[in-house]
């Protein structure tokens, strides 16, 4: 049993995760600089390209805190408290009412902690945030990640040609968006329960995005 405690109150919390505000120990426990220095971790991401310490990371979350154009939140196991990840909407624009989520996962505590994670968070930035819109980008690598968004409701919107570079090679970046209108009507259907009631629901309907072509 992990020996970590709530530092604070929990906003959103699913079937394995919850999510809540990130503090300063999040990011000089020496786990958060590991993320993202790791290659594999971030072999599809933007990351691992500088290679960071714990000064840098706690320099990023002084940042972040006063950023009123992104919202970051840690994403802790429900077992243990554990800190597994963090999500975040970013560039968010109030006037047009729409932002772009990024999520990393460091911990894989359960199948399904990724997507919880991210419908969370977009539960939060529907409800509260009050956008119309929440969008993203992934590298072509996680094509089958991508279909399995769907069953949050995310859909293709179109592809980025050669636009990554990565060990010598370039790659397409996929990118998908959800509508207020499409979010509400998964709500709707699921009679309130957006990530569905159970997790193995959820990731069944995940796996049943990948048979899509």
């Amino acid at each position: 049993m992990s020996s970590e405690k709530i530092l604070s109150t929990p906003i959103l919390s699913s079937h394995s995760v919850y999510l809540r505000v990130i503090e300063e120990k999040d990011v000089t426990n020496g786990k958060w600089h590991h993320w993202f220095n790791d290659y594999k971790l971030t072999c599809y991401n933007s990351h691992g390209v500088y290679p960071i310490n714990i000064e840098d990371q706690r320099r990023y979350f002084t940042d972040a805190q006063s950023d009123d154009r992104a919202i970051s939140l840690s994403v802790c196991s429900l077992s243990d408290h554990e800190v597994i990840g963090t999500v975040s909407l970013l560039n968010i624009d109030l006037l047009n009412r729409k932002a772009e989520i990024a999520c990393t996962i460091g911990k894989n505590i359960t199948p399904t902690a990724g997507l919880e994670a991210i419908g969370l968070m977009i539960q939060h930035g529907m409800n509260r945030v009050n956008l119309n819109k929440i969008c993203g980008g992934a590298h072509d690598g996680l094509r089958e990640w991508v279909k399995m968004l769907g069953c949050l409701g995310f859909t293709e919107e179109g592809i980025l040609k050669q636009e990554a570079l990565r060990n010598g090679e370039f790659s397409d970046v996929i990118k998908f968006g959800l509508l207020a209108e499409n979010y509400r009507n998964l709500h709707s259907v699921r009679d309130g329960h957006f990530l569905f009631v159970t997790a193995g629901e959820l990731y069944r309907q995940a796996l049943s995005k990948l048979k899509l072509k």
